[in-house]
């Protein structure tokens, strides 16, 4: 019988790729993978504003990249959920 396992997401490239956009926005995007390095295809990458009342979600392509272009500013929470995976949430702060 095979066991899972659920094992740790790493983040390296994950939000840390924000970048400014323009004034009405930013882009968040990176790279999930495994601590191994291997990509994770269809992960959900979640942004939350501010205030915790809205969200925007995206899922990872083949190669575990994603990218989301947000209207939100400030303090924001970003998580990571996939199968048989703990989920991962990193927080990051976009001005204007």
């Amino acid at each position: 019988m095979m066991k899972k396992a659920i094992t740790q997401l790493a983040l390296t490239a994950l939000l840390l790729g924000a970048s400014a956009l323009s004034h009405a926005g930013a882009a968040l995007n990176g790279v999930v993978d495994t601590v191994e390095g291997k990509p994770i295809a269809g992960a959900m990458v979640t942004v939350w504003n501010t205030e915790k009342n809205r969200k925007e979600t995206v899922y990872t392509d083949a190669d575990g990249r994603y990218a989301i272009d947000t209207s939100f500013t400030g303090k924001l929470a970003v998580r990571v959920r996939t199968p048989y995976f703990r989920d991962v949430t990193k927080d990051v702060s976009l001005t204007d």
